[in-house]
C-alpha cells in the first residue's frame, strides 16, 4: 500500500481534479461513500455528478479559476460532488455549517466576497438562506436541481491547475478574535490527507466513520480526502450524535476506524454504553483531534471498549494533522500528541531560542502542508510566520524519545495583579478530579487587579448539587492560585459553543444562558426557569409550549428541570409531578403549588390527536428517546430515591435516567 501511495502521489496527482479522475478511473464498483439517510455512491458516480455540476457552473461563469464558492449543505452526495466540482474548475470552496444563522451567513458572504452559493435544497432554512444571498447579490445554484448523471467531462485543457492553486477557504474558530479565512492549496489538502493515510496505515480495505461536518478540516481532510486517496471507503453518520446509534452504525457498516473530537469520546463514556449494545469487532482504532485529550479519558475508554484511542494534533493552517501517536503495537504515549507527521517541528522560547528536551516553548512548523495564507489579509499572514516557520501559538515540551506534549496556549492566560496564570492548567486540574464533565476558563476585566478568572462548567450529571461542586472547584483551584480573589465566579451551562472541529469558542461563552452560578439563585417564574435550565430563548417560552418541541430537549435536560424545580420549591417532587414536567402548563401549576392534571401520555404527546408536529422533524428527535427512557426505567420514582454521590462510589447511579446523549 505504501508503494502504491508513493507512486500515486508522485506520478498521477498534481491537484484535486486529478485525484477524482484517478479514483474514478479505477472503475471500482464498490461504494466509496455510504450514508445513514441516503443512497450510497461509488467514486465513479461521484465523479460523474461533479462533472455535471461543473458544467452548470461554467454556464454561469465562463471561467471558474479563482471563483469564490460558498457551500451550504448537509452531508450527502451533493455536498461531496459540489466540493469536487469546485476543485475541478479551480474555484475556492468555502463550506459552511448547514445550520448557520442568517446573520452569520450574511457576514461571511461579505467577508469571503462570494461569487456563488451552492445550496442544498433539502435544508430547512433554504428560503431564509436564499433571501440572504439575494440581499447580498450573490448567485445561487440549488445542488439537487442542477446535478444530473448524464454529463461529459469538461475539457481539461480549458482549466489550468497546479499544486499551488487555491482550493479551500476554512474560517478559524475565532476563539481569540474575529474569524480569519485560512486559504489552502490543492497541494496542502493532498499532503494533509496523505499524512492521515500514512500515520494511521489506512488500506483500501478500510472504512472510516465520519461523525464531523465537512465544513472543518477534521471532517473534510480526514474522512473525505484520506479515504479517496487510500482507495478505501467512508460511512457518513447523518444527524445528531447519539452514542448508542453511533456504536450500532460501526457494527452495521463494519467501520474500521473513527475520527472524532474529545467531546464525543467523553459522550461515549457518560455513561459507557453497555456491551450488549455493540461488538465493535471491525474497529481497528479511534482517532482524536482538534482539542486536547485527557489521559484519564483514554484509559477509561480503552478499558471499556477495548479499542485503541489515538491522540493527534493539527491545525487548519497546516491542512490538518501535524502530530500523531503511532498505532499499536508501535510505541505510543498517553498524554502526548505523538511524533511529527511529515512536518519539521521546533520549539521556541520567549526569547526566540530553540528549546532543549523537556523545556516548554511555542510549536513552530514548516512543510508542504502550510497554508497559502489568510484570505485577503497579508498583515495577519505575516504575523503568523517566523520566516518559513508557522507560529502555532501552542506551547509544548519534547521528551527524549521525540514525543511532544501540549502544555497550553501561548496567550491563554490570565494576568492577576501582575502574575500570569495558565487557564489551560486550571482546566486540566479541574477535569482531573472528575467533578464536572467539561470546563473552560476565561478572564473578565477587573479595575483593581486587571483580570479575574471565570470558570464555565458542564456537569456530567444534571442532578448534581451545584453548591457542592462549586465548593469542590474552589478547593481544587485555591491552592494553585496566587490569591483566592483571582477566582471571580463559577457558571454552569448546558453546553459549550464549539467550532465544527470541536474547539470551545471562548469568546461566545458570555452569550450563554446560565443554569446556575455561584452569584445567583434560580427563578420561580416558569418562563425564566425554563429559559435558564433548557437554554430556550425567553420569547419562545409560551403557555402552549410542549418540551418535545424544544430542539435541545433530552433526558439530561429533563433531569435538570426536575432538580431546578425542586430547588425552587425547596422540596422533593412527587412521582406524578415528575412525570408531568413536559409542558409549560404543568410546570407553571407545580411552581404555583397546584396539582397538575397532566397524565404521562398527554404530557409526553404520545399519540395525542391535538398535537401538531413542528415543520422541522429534528425538533422532535428526543421525544421518542424520552418515551423509551421512561418505559425502560419503569419507575421514575428512582430519580427521587437515589441520592447521587458525585464524590463517592455511586457516581454511576444516574445511568438509568440518561437516555441518548447528543452533540
Amino acid at each position: 500500500m505504501q508503494e502504491n501511495q508513493d507512486s500515486f502521489s508522485l506520478r498521477s496527482v498534481r491537484n484535486l481534479a486529478d485525484l477524482f479522475e484517478y479514483r474514478a478511473n479505477l472503475q471500482d464498483s464498490s461504494n466509496f461513500a455510504l450514508f445513514s439517510n441516503a443512497e450510497a455512491i461509488t467514486a465513479t458516480d461521484l465523479n460523474t455528478l461533479a462533472n455535471s455540476l461543473t458544467q452548470s457552473i461554467l454556464e454561469i461563469f465562463s471561467n471558474g479559476l479563482g471563483l469564490r464558492v460558498v457551500l451550504l449543505s448537509s452531508i450527502n452526495q451533493y455536498q461531496l460532488a459540489a466540493l469536487a466540482a469546485c476543485w475541478k474548475i479551480g474555484a475556492i470552496a468555502c463550506p459552511l455549517d448547514s445550520s448557520i444563522s442568517s446573520s452569520e451567513l450574511s457576514r461571511l458572504l461579505g467577508q469571503f466576497a462570494a461569487n456563488l452559493v451552492l445550496l442544498d435544497s433539502s435544508l430547512q432554512n433554504i428560503n431564509t438562506y436564499k433571501k440572504v444571498c439575494h440581499d447580498q447579490k450573490v448567485q445561487v445554484v440549488e445542488l439537487n436541481s442542477y446535478i444530473s448523471q448524464q454529463a461529459e467531462t469538461p475539457n481539461p485543457n480549458k482549466i489550468q491547475l497546479n499544486c499551488d492553486t487555491a482550493a479551500l477557504c476554512i474560517y478559524t474558530s475565532g476563539s481569540t478574535g474575529n474569524p480569519k479565512g485560512v486559504l489552502l492549496s490543492h497541494q496542502n489538502l493532498i499532503i494533509g490527507a496523505l499524512n492521515v493515510v500514512k500515520s494511521h496505515e489506512i488500506e483500501s480495505s478500510d472504512r472510516a466513520l465520519c461523525v464531523l461536518p465537512l465544513s472543518h478540516l477534521n471532517g473534510l481532510v480526514t474522512t473525505f480526502l484520506a479515504p479517496l486517496i487510500s482507495g478505501s471507503s467512508v460511512f457518513y453518520y447523518q444527524g445528531i450524535f447519539a452514542a448508542q446509534k453511533v456504536l450500532e452504525a460501526i457494527d452495521t457498516y463494519q467501520c474500521t476506524w473513527l475520527s472524532a473530537v474529545p467531546t464525543l469520546y467523553a459522550t461515549l463514556m457518560q455513561p459507557p454504553i453497555e456491551q450488549n449494545f455493540w461488538s465493535l469487532n471491525s474497529l481497528r482504532f479511534c482517532r482524536s483531534a482538534s482539542a486536547p485529550l485527557l489521559p484519564q479519558l483514554i484509559q477509561e475508554f480503552e478499558l471499556h471498549y477495548k479499542i485503541p484511542l489515538i491522540e493527534t494534533m493539527g491545525m487548519t493552517e497546516t491542512a490538518g494533522q501535524i502530530f500523531a501517536n503511532p498505532l499499536p503495537p508501535k510505541h505510543r504515549k498517553i498524554g502526548s500528541i505523538g511524533l511529527p507527521a511529515n512536518f519539521e517541528v521546533r520549539l521556541i522560547d520567549d526569547f526566540g531560542n530553540l528549546c532543549q528536551t523537556e523545556k516548554i516553548g511555542e510549536i513552530q512548523v514548516r512543510g508542504e502542508g502550510l497554508m497559502l495564507g489568510y484570505l485577503d489579509d497579508p498583515e495577519e499572514t505575516m504575523k503568523a510566520f517566523d520566516g518559513e516557520w508557522l507560529k502555532t501559538g501552542d506551547m509544548a515540551s519534547r521528551d527524549e524519545q521525540g514525543y511532544y506534549s501540549i502544555q497550553g496556549r501561548k496567550k491563554d492566560i490570565a494576568i492577576f495583579a501582575g502574575i500570569n496564570i495558565s487557564l489551560r492548567y486550571l482546566e486540566v486540574e479541574i477535569l482531573a478530579h472528575k467533578c464536572v464533565q467539561d470546563v473552560a476558563c476565561i478572564v473578565e476585566q477587573d479595575r483593581f487587579v486587571c483580570e479575574k478568572i471565570v470558570v464555565y462548567a458542564i456537569s456530567g450529571d444534571k442532578q448534581v448539587d451545584y453548591t457542592k461542586v462549586t465548593n469542590t472547584i474552589k478547593e481544587i483551584l485555591f491552592p494553585v492560585l496566587p490569591s483566592n480573589q483571582a477566582l471571580k465566579e463559577i457558571r454552569f451551562v448546558n453546553y459549550f459553543p464549539r467550532s465544527g472541529a470541536g474547539k470551545v469558542l471562548k469568546g461566545k461563552l458570555k452569550n450563554l444562558e446560565v443554569l446556575w452560578t455561584s452569584k445567583r439563585t434560580l427563578s420561580n417564574d416558569p418562563r425564566l426557569l425554563l429559559s435558564e435550565v433548557l437554554d430556550i430563548p425567553l420569547e419562545l417560552v409560551k403557555e402552549d409550549l410542549a418540551l418535545g418541541l424544544v430542539q435541545n430537549w433530552d433526558s439530561l435536560g429533563y433531569a435538570s428541570l426536575v432538580i431546578a424545580v425542586e430547588n425552587v420549591l425547596n422540596r422533593k417532587l412527587t412521582y406524578d409531578e415528575i412525570l408531568s414536567l413536559t409542558t409549560y402548563e404543568a410546570i407553571s401549576k407545580i411552581l404555583s403549588q397546584e396539582k397538575p392534571d397532566q397524565t404521562i401520555e398527554s404530557s409526553l404527546l404520545f399519540d395525542n390527536p391535538k398535537f401538531t408536529p413542528s415543520s422541522d422533524p429534528s425538533l422532535l428527535r428526543h421525544q421518542e428517546d424520552l418515551k423509551s427512557l421512561m418505559l425502560r426505567s419503569g419507575n421514575f420514582q428512582s430519580i427521587r430515591n437515589q441520592e447521587v454521590a458525585m464524590f463517592g462510589t455511586k457516581k454511576n447511579q444516574t445511568s438509568n435516567i440518561r437516555g441518548v446523549l447528543t452533540y
